[in-house]
């Protein structure tokens, strides 16, 4: 509400670092395995809308660079790219479609029952569940990508201004006019009132919840209070793998933010570019900071002593 501060409460114990740690060697396998067949390490993937399709990154922070796009059955259209499972879901045809590629060629099936152009879409942290606007109600699919089912309906009649799974699909947090509603197996609960909402994420394998609050400057951890105040108007956030650090970005500043949750420090990384979301790589915490599949597109390292804005080059600067 305008003019009070953000109110939290905890309302899960924090999980402990195991469960994130053998859930991260697993999908650090499966990307080893999936980065085999390439010349240089896989380090993420990006969504061409120009050639309709999707391509691989290949390399490391401050050493990469964009492939030629993978070959398509049909154009895609405002694909949304899962973190860690080498998946995608993409309109096509007018349905939603779950796109995955391999060999240098995509596949795709429909999602069926799901909206075919939802107003929204979210990602879990691992992308094994993904949350679905659909105008006045939220979709909650698991078993992402193999063996997709909808699990949940979540009546919710306003506006949706950020959105957040949980791994194993039980909880959604919502963003509504400056209130963020938690949907467990519990119920509905109010869990915080602030001003603008701009990002909501969860730990990867967990239920920890990050908010940012782009109005009030503001950078929460939900039922432990404010993280920060002093970075301005933050736009988007997300949690490293091992669920350390809260990496916090601003397109207003064209910054990024790194918290550490343990010792609440706060060491910042800017660039003269456009940043517009947080992407996840592969990495602990490297995120692509734009949607474009262009050369010189930024991409946050957190992975080393000191975080840093680097870019990823077009692949002819590299032939």
């Amino acid at each position: 509400m305008e003019g009070q501060a953000c109110r939290t409460r905890r309302l899960f114990p924090r999980a402990g670092p195991a469960g994130r740690l053998m859930l991260l060697a697993a999908l650090a396998a499966a990307a080893w395995a999936q980065s085999a067949s390439f010349e240089a390490p896989v380090l993420g993937y990006a969504f061409d809308a120009a050639a309709g399709s999707i391509r691989p990154i290949l390399g490391v922070p401050g050493a990469a660079r964009f492939e030629a796009p993978f070959r398509s059955e049909g154009a895609l259209r405002q694909a949304a790219l899962a973190p860690w499972r080498d998946y995608a879901l993409a309109e096509m045809d007018g349905e939603l479609r779950i796109v995955r590629w391999d060999g240098g060629a995509i596949s795709s099936h429909p999602l069926d029952g799901a909206p075919a152009e939802p107003g929204r879409i979210a990602f879990s942290p691992s992308g094994a569940s993904v949350a679905l606007d659909a105008a006045g109600r939220i979709e909650v699919w698991s078993g992402m990508p193999e063996r997709a089912v909808l699990t949940r309906r979540i009546e919710h009649p306003g506006p949706v201004d950020a959105l957040a799974v949980t791994d194993d699909g039980r909880t959604a947090a919502v963003a509504s006019a400056g209130t963020v509603v938690l949907y467990s197996p519990g119920g509905a609960k109010a869990i915080a009132e602030g001003g603008r909402i701009s990002s909501l994420a969860f730990a990867l394998a967990g239920s920890d919840l990050a908010i940012a609050d782009e109005e009030r400057n503001e950078v929460l951890l939900a039922g432990a209070g404010v993280l920060s105040r002093d970075f301005e108007k933050p736009s988007s956030v997300s949690f490293s793998a091992d669920g350390g650090k809260l990496i916090v970005a601003s397109a207003a500043r064209s910054a990024v933010a790194l918290i550490d949750l343990a010792s609440r420090e706060v060491s910042t990384a800017s660039c003269d570019c456009r940043v517009e979301t947080l992407n996840r790589a592969r990495g602990n915490a490297v995120f692509r900071l734009s949607d474009s599949a262009k050369g010189h597109a930024p991409l946050f390292d957190g992975d080393g002593a000191e975080p840093r804005i680097v870019f990823v080059a077009a692949g002819e600067e590299w032939k």
